[in-house]
């Protein structure tokens, strides 16, 4: 009866050390799997984070590259063009303000040619060569503007300057000598409505006798 005991004890006790070890085991290894899943977690995390920096690294780096290029257009480029451009306005301009974009035009060739001004305005000049003893009507024109300059006035001598306006007719001229008519633009359209030009006529030319002999002398 005793062995009996004993031996109940001893397979009692085999029993119960294999569910300890079983239990042990099973402890074992949900710890594993545990620590496994925070070891995951973790370095999905790290992942995410690394994605994170670099995303943001990528996005500063674009950014800064963005800045650049705005920077370099801004600085280079645009700088660039917008002074192109203004030079070109300052030559526009330049070229807008310029004489020979005005012209004197008449009956003279039955206004079928407009003759342009050369020169700095304040000097620049448009020459007709006219017929003597002959009344003709003219304008001036600017090929800026599209506008016409008349004056309500005829001129028969040299008038120094004289003021021409878009609301005006035709200007006459009457002539006293054939030759060249020389118009000098003194001052352009500057938004009056009115250029102010001087009509220059030939000197008449005539003959005298000084000592029994003609000679010619100008007036």
């Amino acid at each position: 009866m005793k062995k009996s005991i004993k031996h109940l004890s001893k397979s009692t006790l085999a029993v119960v050390l294999s569910l300890c070890m079983l239990i042990s085991c099973v402890a074992v290894g949900i710890v594993a799997t545990d620590a496994a899943k925070v070891t995951e977690q973790q370095a999905v995390s790290a992942s995410v984070d690394n994605d994170a920096s670099a995303g943001a690294a990528l996005d500063g780096e674009t950014a800064k590259a963005s800045d650049a290029a705005s920077d370099s257009d801004t600085d280079e480029n645009v700088g660039a063009s917008d002074d192109g451009a203004v030079g070109a306005a300052v030559d526009n301009d330049s070229a807008v303000s310029a004489a020979n974009v005005y012209a004197v035009y008449g009956s003279w060739d039955n206004w079928a040619n407009k003759t342009y001004f050369s020169g700095t305005t304040g000097s620049a000049t448009a020459t007709v060569n006219l017929a003597a003893n002959t009344t003709y009507t003219f304008k001036f024109y600017s090929s800026y503007s599209g506008k016409s300059y008349g004056a309500n006035n005829t001129f028969s001598a040299t008038q120094s300057e004289y003021y021409f306006n878009v609301n005006q007719g035709n200007a006459t001229l009457k002539t006293s000598a054939g030759g060249t008519y020389t118009f000098t633009l003194k001052r352009e359209d500057q938004g009056d409505g009115a250029i102010n030009v001087g009509i220059k006529f030939p000197s008449l030319h005539h003959f005298k006798s000084f000592n029994n002999k003609r000679q010619l002398y100008c007036k």
